[in-house]
């Protein structure tokens, strides 16, 4: 019994890495070349699904222009891509007194499918 399960198992896993994929995160509008570009993807969670998968986490440098993110091992479904332009290299986003964001920012709420391979995003900073 616990021989079959194991294999259940293990199948099941096989499935999901062999649907996953690299998915491009293309952001447009990056201030400068300053400190890293932070990005998280989180998969929403179905009704049928017990636990929250782990979010994927990326870092890189930041460049002038445009900035390519590469997200790997992503399998189909709902994500919430956010993203900050962390320029004083303090990983964390820095807010204003009234919780204005200080560094660039983009969020976008994305389907991931067998055709998806990229994601445009455009960064936002303020003009404050």
């Amino acid at each position: 019994m616990k021989k079959r399960l194991l294999m259940a198992v293990m199948a099941i896993a096989c499935m999901t890495l062999a649907n996953a994929k690299n998915v491009v995160v293309k952001l447009q509008g990056v201030k400068d070349q300053n400190g890293k570009i932070m990005l998280m993807a989180e998969r929403k969670v179905k009704d049928s699904e017990k636990t929250k998968s782990k979010p994927i986490l990326m870092m890189c440098n930041a460049e002038k222009g445009e900035v390519d993110v590469t997200l790997a091992n992503v399998t189909d479904g709902e994500y919430l891509i956010s993203v900050f332009h962390d320029e004083n290299g303090n990983r964390k986003m820095d807010m204003d007194e009234q919780g204005r964001p200080l560094e660039g920012y983009a969020r976008k709420a994305v389907v991931i499918d067998s055709k998806t391979s990229e994601v445009k995003m455009k960064m936002y900073y303020p003009l404050f």
